[in-house]
């Protein structure tokens, strides 16, 4: 398999895990409250929403910098552009959630 491949893969899983772990939470924050070990469960889906974020973004960079097509062809593509905007925008929906499951995690409860 070569480099790009494995890569691509990392890149794809990373958007599978990112989408799959921020619909789940969609999904549990429907709820009135959350304790206990729902709690625990939607803190372990923002982290791994998180670390996926980290896995796109590296291996965005990586692809548009040294392995894939030439920088310039992303650089000037405006398909790389729209995801990158949406993927800042969805990073800082994120990050937005962040203190309020912190706080969630100190009460042992999200209501």
């Amino acid at each position: 398999m070569s480099l790009f491949a494995f890569v691509k893969i990392f890149h794809f899983a990373g958007f599978l895990g990112c989408l799959l772990a921020s619909m789940s939470k969609n999904v549990m924050l429907l709820q009135p409250a959350i304790e206990g070990r729902a709690l625990s469960r939607l803190i372990l889906l923002d982290k791994i929403s998180g670390l996926s974020s980290v896995i796109i973004l590296t291996t965005g960079i990586w692809m548009a910098g040294w392995v894939a097509k030439p920088t310039d062809y992303y650089l000037s593509s405006p398909l790389f552009w729209g995801k990158v905007i949406l993927f800042t925008l969805a990073s800082a929906a994120v990050l937005t959630t962040k203190p309020l499951l912190k706080r969630a995690r100190q009460k042992g409860a999200l209501p």
